[in-house]
């Protein structure tokens, strides 16, 4: 089994370009997938995949990522346009015959301490029966092997996790893990993956983020700002019509960190030009996040225009939303513009009205004439 990505390592400036090239020679591997790690996140999202020379991009990299190739040896990755700091990240290619197998995994928990915690696992592939469970913590960027078993057999554990763990397998399809008295240093994330032999690729589940609650911390929803962008900002760029204004949300004070943000714009919901932190930083026993959007700047200008930015916060029951909000605001030179307009309106409006008094005038003068031409008239006759 052969494979190669290139370039290991790359330092570029923004807006540039950026190809990256896997390749393998893997009979009968069909697809290749492509993953972003960010810093700081814990997990690999997908970005896209080439099936054979079918590509397909996620629709939250669109625009920003392509991909291109053929999945059965060589695809390449495109960053289109480098951007800081939402491009700055580990990328990872793989290959994989798609057979369409899926697995489920738990939804995020958030439990107290010493809780018992089942974190369930399904797959559809009956000839996948090795279950494997992996441990992936906050403060490390690589996944730990907690252990796997075959079928309903015996379970293998690695080093002392068969101590705080236990594998559990319900049939060839479905098992559990289970922490039998959770505490805080149990708070990751956790991976089920399925495969034929403990040698063959393995397929992985999106994974199960779990909190083990603080006791001395009081479980809190964000509080959300929204920023003005600097007056100061874009005024060095040359060409108006890329002109950007970059408005910025804060979330703070929220605890534990289940959050996701999103941005819209008088409603409507907005992906383009937004950069989220990959993670939220602890400060002091609370968390805090920062997304920044960038938007063209005559919509900065258009007055009245809403941007909202809306935190959505998991407490382990329901998910909550925060919003802060902040308004377009008026263009330089608008008032001057305006009180222009107002001047040129205000002598139309003169200069309306005396061109009709002329009007009357002339009306009445003509009207004058003609009865004093009919009485002359008239005298004339007699």
């Amino acid at each position: 089994m052969q494979v190669l990505q290139s370039p290991a390592e790359l330092l570029m400036p923004m807006n540039d370009e950026v190809k990256l090239t896997f390749t393998h020679k893997i009979e009968n591997y069909n697809n290749i997938l492509w993953y972003q790690r960010s810093k700081g996140d814990t997990a690999l999202k997908l970005i896209g995949y080439m099936y054979y020379s079918s590509p397909t991009v996620e629709p939250s990299f669109k625009g920003h990522f392509n991909v291109s190739g053929n999945g059965a040896n060589t695809a390449y990755l495109h960053i289109l346009s480098l951007r800081h700091p939402e491009h700055n990240a580990e990328y990872f290619g793989a290959a994989s015959q798609v057979n369409g197998i899926t697995i489920h995994q738990s939804l995020p928990q958030i439990v107290k301490e010493s809780t018992e915690v089942h974190i369930s696992c399904s797959h559809d592939d009956s000839d996948r029966q090795v279950m494997l469970w992996y441990q992936q913590r906050r403060d490390s960027q690589s996944i730990i092997l907690i252990g796997f078993g075959y079928g309903s057999g015996d379970q293998t554990y690695e080093g002392k996790f068969k101590e705080q763990f236990e594998l559990r397998r319900d049939s060839a399809l479905k098992g559990a893990l289970i922490i039998r008295r959770a505490n805080p240093s149990h708070s990751a994330v956790y991976f089920c993956a399925a495969t034929d032999t403990n040698y063959d690729p393995a397929y992985f589940g999106s994974g199960t983020k779990l909190t083990v609650l603080d006791p001395n911390i009081t479980i809190t929803p964000p509080t959300v700002e929204v920023l003005e962008p600097s007056e100061k900002e874009c005024e060095n760029e040359e060409k108006k019509g890329k002109k950007k204004k970059t408005l910025v949300c804060v979330a703070t004070g929220f605890y534990p960190d289940h959050v996701s943000v999103f941005w819209k714009i008088d409603g409507d919901n907005v992906k383009h030009g937004v950069a989220t932190d990959n993670a939220a930083v602890q400060d002091g026993k609370y968390y805090r996040i920062t997304s920044r959007l960038r938007v063209p700047l005559r919509k900065w200008f258009t007055e009245g225009m809403v941007f909202k930015c809306t935190v959505s916060f998991f407490n382990g029951s329901e998910t909550v939303h925060r919003s802060g909000w902040i308004s377009g605001i008026e263009g330089p030179g608008a008032s001057t513009i305006r009180g222009k307009y107002l001047r040129i309106t205000q002598n139309a409006k003169v200069t309306y009205v005396v061109l009709i008094f002329k009007s009357v005038i002339y009306g009445v003068f003509v009207v004058f004439l003609v009865l004093w031409l009919q009485g002359s008239s008239g005298k004339q006759n007699n």
